[in-house]
């Protein structure tokens, strides 16, 4: 028999699971918490008991969401490469995981309107931002680019992939492998023009 302990886990996670699928289908906005309740089986008080609001659900699934794409392109980095591949790599990694209708539709469709953009740069500090973050520095540390700041350069970074994200999402099929071969040039061009060597004009 479940413990107590076993059951408000299974609760918070089939809460958090039901409002991703919903989320992802219906839009975070159009779905309303006793949408969530209704599709989960469980009561409002228990939805309370983990999590203090409905913001505060909706951040969970946003990070959970930036966790996994996150994680997902990191595994597909070679971690011999040298540092200015790996970053450019790793943004399009990223940038393919977060083109998943899914995971578009939460990180950068609906996910900043409806939790505002102070909150859900917290969370991409821990995930998507913060991983170029380091590997900016990385890079700028092994000599590979020079950076006057890389906070500022990865949130600029950041911003591109996200809209990057919205070309490839709502690109006709016959338009997102041309979409997708433009978006890696110009990620190239723009982290090659901070490279050490890079010509200068």
């Amino acid at each position: 028999m479940a413990t107590q302990k076993e059951r408000r886990r299974a609760t918070r996670r089939r809460l958090l699971d039901t409002a991703r699928e919903l989320f992802a289908i219906e839009g975070i906005e159009d779905t309303s918490t006793e949408a969530v309740l209704e599709a989960a089986g469980t009561s409002r008080g228990a939805m309370y008991h983990h999590f203090a609001s409905r913001d505060d659900l909706v951040a969970a699934v946003y990070e959970e969401v930036a966790a996994e794409a996150v994680d997902r392109a990191r595994d597909r980095l070679d971690r011999d490469a040298a540092p200015l591949e790996r970053l450019v790599a790793g943004s399009l990694a990223w940038l393919d995981e977060a083109s998943r209708p899914e995971v578009a539709r939460i990180l950068v469709e609906d996910g900043p309107a409806a939790l505002g953009w102070e909150r859900c740069r917290q969370i991409e500090e821990r995930y998507s931002l913060g991983a170029i973050t380091t590997e900016l520095r990385t890079a700028a540390q092994a000599g590979a680019m020079e950076l006057d700041s890389a906070d500022v350069t990865a949130r600029l970074l950041s911003a591109a992939l996200a809209e990057a994200v919205l070309v490839m999402t709502h690109a006709q099929d016959r338009d997102r492998a041309a979409n997708r071969r433009a978006v890696e040039a110009v990620v190239r061009s723009l982290l090659s023009g901070l490279a050490t060597n890079a010509p200068t004009a």
